[in-house]
């Protein structure tokens, strides 16, 4: 897998691309506090620099090979973008895998939440930005 990160300035949003090398699965994003910034399956808390936080949930997905390989980043610095600060695993565990996407601004007041865009083998979420 591969994830990218852009900036789409006409709609104030920041984009965190996930390429999977088969079908996507199905991915939900979500705003969560700093206390559910926890590793799967460990329970520990993780660290990730920001303001506020997006969870990015997929299932079934992997970031590793039958051996136990990773096949995807654990850690991916965001240069390109206004909001995002960094992205981290934060599990791949029984075939469900989540990423932390750590942000400068706050959390935006309701209705305002991420997106999830889906299309042949890639996921796309769109965090909005002030």
């Amino acid at each position: 897998m591969k994830i990218s990160t852009s900036h789409a300035a006409s709609a104030r949003t920041d984009l965190v691309t996930f390429r999977f090398r088969g079908a996507a699965p199905t991915c939900t994003a979500a705003y969560v506090p700093r206390s559910e910034l926890i590793a799967d399956p460990s329970g520990q808390r993780l660290f990730v620099p920001g303001r506020s936080f997006v969870k990015v949930t997929c299932h079934p997905a992997t970031a590793h090979n039958e051996q136990g390989q990773p096949t995807a980043p654990g850690n991916l610095f965001s240069l390109r973008t206004t909001n995002i600060i960094k992205i981290k695993l934060g599990g791949d565990f029984e075939a469900v895998l989540t990423y932390f996407v750590g942000l400068r601004q706050r959390q935006p007041a309701p209705p305002v939440h991420p997106t999830v865009n889906t299309q042949g083998n890639t996921v796309v979420v769109g965090i909005p930005t002030r």
